[in-house]
């Protein structure tokens, strides 16, 4: 087959749509965040959403070995300016961390609190990641 202008023309308009159609394609975002462990006897999870949107937050408390110590992940329509929260009562020490994921969130959008918990709780010590 002779290559001619048209079939270069053709051939290049093609590739240009093909490479606009990338281009305009969704970019998938997602948001994950995870607090840094504490030790403690309780525990006690907050994501607040800081967009101006309402978003899906999963949420979870796991411990040292990855597993939840909640009975798994949780998760909940949240609208702008709202909370929501997980915890765990006060047993015996253990070390725990929170995550936190949605996945239309961007940067900023999610504040997360966690801390450990009294036998009344309170919280006694915190740490945040967004």
């Amino acid at each position: 087959m002779k290559l001619t202008r048209t079939t270069a023309r053709l051939t290049l308009l093609a590739i240009t749509f093909f490479a606009s159609l990338a281009l305009m394609a969704p970019v998938s975002q997602a948001l994950d965040l995870v607090s840094a462990p504490l030790l403690g006897g309780g525990f006690a999870c907050r994501a607040l959403n800081a967009s101006h949107s309402t978003l899906a937050i999963t949420m979870d408390i796991l411990g040292t070995t990855g597993t939840s110590l909640i009975g798994g992940p949780g998760t909940s329509t949240v609208p702008p300016g709202q909370t929501v929260s997980a915890g765990l009562g006060f047993g015996g020490p253990s070390h725990g961390y929170c995550t936190v994921s949605s996945p239309t969130a961007k940067k900023g959008d999610i504040k997360l609190g966690f801390c450990t918990t009294d036998q009344n709780s309170n919280c006694v010590a915190a740490v945040s990641a967004e």
